[in-house]
């Protein structure tokens, strides 16, 4: 389906430390916290999304369109 672009796995750090709950509890709201309350008007209102075109090469180069109508 989708694969990373990274060149130097190295560099990142394991799952077990950056998914660690003491670490996760202290994290503050940012820009992302947008998301979350988007998503749930997206689903209690049922907004219909539809894919028009999608001609996404191996590499994961292309176009991807999507049509929404919301309430």
């Amino acid at each position: 389906m989708f694969k990373l672009a990274i060149e130097n796995t190295d560099a990142l750090r394991p799952a077990s430390e950056v998914m660690d709950i003491q670490r996760l509890g202290v994290m503050r709201s940012t820009s992302l916290s947008f998301l979350r309350i988007l998503i749930r008007k997206m689903m209690r209102e049922a907004w219909e999304i539809e894919q028009t075109t999608f001609d996404i090469d191996d590499e994961g180069y292309g176009e991807a369109l999507y049509s929404i109508t919301t309430p």
